[in-house]
Parts: structure tokens; C-alpha cells; sequence
């Protein structure tokens, strides 16, 4: 974060700007730089063990199970009994907003709460924050979901929905990697009833092949990854990265690094001290030949470059790998990895979009936006927009850090393990 990835500094790239030149070409002043200790980036953080994260995870665990549902309803169509498509439900889709709002309220709620007083007491708090827009979206029915949990520990509306065999089986064929919620409902429709069935008919579903990878490893890819596991995994990829690429640097990103005791999967960024595209071209066909011949990366989903005119400019797979069995003979679970691999200029940037939250990410880059520039993973640049669609970009400032992006965006820093902003 604060401290260089590299040991040896690195000499400014023609094309990037120096932090003086840069602060220079912004906007200063603006009513947003008025505002930004009100930031999600910049206020209400939270570490993974923290009060903020614990005091009322029984109701966002539910909350979070109920808007995994509408999710479903919002993206997908549904059939009727005779196979008829059903419009979709724009409803659904609010409900999502609102309840994505109601579990970031939540988990940053400083204390438990046990009665209606308590209720009341965050719906006052909440209603003192917001004005116009920001109030919109929590109405009188979400408040008493949440007061509903509160008094029973469940909530019925998840139970009516579950209880559908259509959107039960729904949600269990979305749980597969790669499949969305258009695919789960097309499976339904053709007849598929469960996993198992799926299995014994594969053929007929008519997946793609990275779908049936996520088929064939289901069970696995569900179990979310403890920390030492990660750890585990860091260290072989680093073994073989070092031996195809002596000198690269591993970084760990996503919420390991954001001090999570589990992951979904491990997000693995590289580097290296040499900003040399031709270096670098080689070296991730490399690295996963050398991990596909151990038996290590045991699928590959996709692998490439990125797009557009910075097509060179990075590349990646994602697959999937499995660790080789405990030394009592214990067989170890097949789990999603991400490798990424960024030139030296740009690696600051990844590192940063890569470890998140979503939530923090957002914020940050809304607020550069207000400030007519454009944050990514490649870079932090001034921007012009016609109608919402990027019509020029000028040069990003060059930043060794992550602080120095803060710095550039005129922001405090913050350490990785405070950037667990809830949306």
C-alpha cells in the first residue's frame, strides 16, 4: 500500500504525467471535494472481525439469502407450467437496491439490534443521513422484514419462494460456475429438476464447457477457501512464477488481503521490476504450462489478453486448481483462481482495483468522476464524456503505490484491511 512493490524505483514513463503535473491539469474545489469525508472510502470502514461486522450478521445473512432470490427474478424470465415465458419483473429489480441498501446500513451499525426501540432508533439515524434521492429505496415493508427476523430469526417471504420448485431449482442450478440466471431458467424449461439430474443428462443441457466444469466441481467451488488454504496456494504459484520469471512480484489480492479468514477464490496479481511488454508477453502462457504439467491448475475457463487499445497491456486466466493431498493421504478441493498479470506502471492501479471492496471501488471512482477523471486498473486520468460514453482520455498520473493514487485523488489513505465498505 504505502511501501513500493519493487525495490528499485522506477524512471516515469513518457506517456504518464508526475503527481505536480497532474494536480495541476484537475479540478480543485469542487462541490464534491467539499463532501468527500462522507465518502464510503473515506468513512464508516470496517475490518473482517470487526464490531461493524458482526453485531447483526443474523439479519444479513437473511436479508442476503432474500436478495440472492429477487436477484434471480430480476435478470432471469420465468416459465409457466406449459413452458410459456413470463415478462420479467422490473419490481425485483428495486427490491435488490433496496435491500443491498438496508445490508450496508447493517453491517456498519455499530451495535446489535434487539428491540423495536433499537429499530426505530436506526430508521431515525437513517432517515438524519439521506435527503431526496438517498432516502428512496427502504420502505415501511423492508423495516419490517428486518423487524420480522428480529423477532423470529426467519423471515416467511424466503420460505413462499423457496417453497416454488421453480425458483428453488433456479437458484441451485445459479450456484453452478458459469451459469446465470438466464441459463438456470432455459435448464428448468428443458426439463432439468437438480444437480444430479444435470449429471446423468449432461449432454442435453447443451452447456458450454466452462459450464461443465462448473458442474463437474460444484460441490468444491461452493466451500469458501480458509485463509491458510490461500496461503497454500500463493506459495506455488510464486515457486513457479519465480522459476519461469526470476525476480516477478506476487501479490495476493481481493478479500485475503483484505484480512478475510476465507475467500471465494484466490485472486493472484504479478509484476515485474522491468516494465517490458516483450518480457512480459511470454510469461503467463508460461507460468500455466509449467502449473498444467504438476497438476496443479487442473482447468483453464479463459486466459487472454485484456481489450480495446491497452489489449497488450495485461493478460489473464482464470481456472481452476487443487492443492496436492495432506501428507496423511487427505484429499484436498478443487478451487477458482485468477492470475493477472500487469506491466510495472500500471500494477499499483491493479492492485488496488483487485483488492476492493466492490463497495469501496465504487465510491472511490464515483468520486473521481465528479472530479471529470476516470479511475481503472490501468490508470487515474482526466476524461471527457458525451452522454455518459467516454470520448477522450488524457495521460494517467504515474503511481508506484497505492498511496499515490490516493494522494493524487486528494484522499486519505487506507490500509486494505479497512476497506470492507458494505454497499
Amino acid at each position: 500500500g504505502t511501501t513500493p512493490f519493487f525495490k528499485t524505483p522506477m524512471e516515469k514513463p513518457r506517456d504518464f504525467l508526475t503527481m505536480e503535473e497532474f494536480k495541476m491539469s484537475t479540478r480543485k474545489d469542487t462541490w464534491v471535494d467539499k463532501r468527500k469525508d462522507k465518502l464510503a472510502c473515506q468513512s464508516n470502514l470496517g475490518t473482517y472481525g470487526s464490531a461493524t461486522e458482526d453485531f447483526n450478521g443474523h439479519i444479513t445473512s437473511k436479508l442476503n439469502e432474500l436478495m440472492s432470490i429477487y436477484d434471480a427474478l430480476a435478470q432471469a424470465p420465468l416459465y409457466n407450467d406449459r413452458g410459456g415465458k413470463k415478462t420479467k419483473g422490473n419490481e425485483y429489480y428495486w427490491k435488490v437496491f433496496s435491500m443491498k441498501k438496508v445490508v450496508g446500513i447493517l453491517k456498519n451499525h455499530p451495535k446489535p439490534l434487539r428491540t423495536q426501540e433499537d429499530l426505530k432508533e436506526l430508521q431515525a439515524e437513517f432517515n438524519r443521513r439521506g435527503s431526496g434521492r438517498r432516502r428512496k429505496g427502504i420502505g415501511k415493508k423492508t423495516w419490517n422484514k428486518i423487524w420480522e427476523i428480529m423477532q423470529t430469526g426467519t423471515l416467511q417471504r424466503i420460505n413462499e419462494h423457496l417453497n416454488d420448485p421453480r425458483i428453488a431449482t433456479m437458484l441451485n442450478f445459479k450456484k453452478i460456475w458459469g451459469v446465470g440466471a438466464a441459463t438456470a431458467a432455459k435448464l428448468w424449461k428443458k426439463g432439468f429438476r437438480s444437480i444430479h439430474d444435470l449429471r446423468k443428462r449432461v449432454n442435453e443441457a447443451e452447456l458450454t464447457a466452462n459450464q461443465k466444469v462448473g458442474l463437474a466441481r460444484f460441490e468444491d467451488l461452493l466451500e469458501r477457501i480458509p485463509r491458510r488454504e490461500v496461503e497454500e496456494i500463493e506459495s506455488v504459484v510464486r515457486k513457479h512464477a519465480e522459476a519461469e520469471l526470476p525476480g516477478v512480484a506476487v501479490v495476493t489480492c481481493g478479500s485475503y488481503r483484505r484480512g478475510a479468514p476465507n475467500s471465494g477464490d484466490v485472486d493472484i496479481l504479478m509484476s515485474h521490476p522491468k516494465d517490458d511488454a516483450e518480457l512480459l508477453s511470454t510469461f503467463l502462457p508460461g507460468l500455466v504450462t509449467r502449473l498444467r504439467r504438476t497438476g496443479f491448475l487442473t482447468d483453464e475457463l479463459s486466459h487472454g489478453y485484456g481489450h480495446g487499445k491497452r489489449k497488450h497491456e495485461s493478460q489473464t486466466c482464470f481456472g481452476v486448481c487443487r492443492l496436492p493431498p495432506t501428507t496423511d493421504g487427505k484429499r484436498r478441493r478443487y478451487r477458482r483462481i485468477d492470475l493477472k498479470v500487469y506491466p510495472r506502471r500500471s500494477f499499483a492501479f491493479a492492485i488496488l482495483y483487485f483488492t476492493g471492496s466492490d463497495h469501496f471501488n465504487r465510491s472511490m471512482r464515483w468520486y473521481a468522476h465528479k472530479k471529470g477523471l476516470t479511475l481503472s486498473d490501468h490508470g487515474l486520468c482526466k476524461a471527457t464524456r458525451v452522454n455518459r460514453e467516454r470520448v477522450w482520455e488524457g495521460q494517467s498520473v504515474f503511481a508506484e503505490t497505492e498511496k499515490d493514487i490516493f494522494d493524487a485523488l486528494g484522499l486519505d489513505y487506507v490500509e486494505p484491511q479497512f476497506r470492507n465498505v458494505q454497499g
